[in-house]
């Protein structure tokens, strides 16, 4: 089975989510071909089992990026190759509503999970809790 994990928090950057998507992708990886899709961070590419395919993000803050995977054509065109079987979303962020539309296209299972508590996060990069709520009810609406 191919799976392709989506994250918008992967390595070289340090925290739960980009632990546990690597733990679980080298794990399912004995079995299956795994990939994960992960916004670039500018920084020095790490070593990995599997392969790791980069779209194009923005920084928002020092170790917060946007990801951009729509107009990131090398991205896509690596995503179409590796053709999953099943999506494994980490995060319900820009690379998850990539990840969906993807799925819902090429009718291929998705599974989420959310590692982090965006209300949190998002209030210490965004200080308007206007923009905050309308992000939390986007979060929402995904998962639904």
């Amino acid at each position: 089975m191919k799976i392709a994990f989506f994250t918008d928090s992967y390595f070289p950057g340090v925290g739960g989510t980009e632990k546990a998507t690597y733990g679980l992708a080298e794990a399912l990886s004995k079995d299956n071909e795994v990939a994960v899709c992960c916004p670039y961070y500018y920084r020095k590419e790490v070593e990995s089992p599997f392969p790791i395919f980069r779209t194009k993000s923005l920084r928002l803050a020092r170790n917060d990026f946007f990801a951009m995977p729509e107009i990131s054509f090398r991205f896509k065109r690596k995503v179409k190759n590796f053709a999953p079987d099943i999506i494994h979303c980490q995060t319900p962020s820009p690379m998850a509503a990539y990840a969906l539309k993807y799925a819902k296209k090429h009718n291929i299972p998705v599974v989420i999970t959310v590692h982090t508590k965006f209300r949190t996060a998002f209030s210490r990069s965004i200080k308007s809790k206007y923009i905050v709520e309308r992000m939390m009810k986007n979060i929402a609406k995904k998962l639904d």
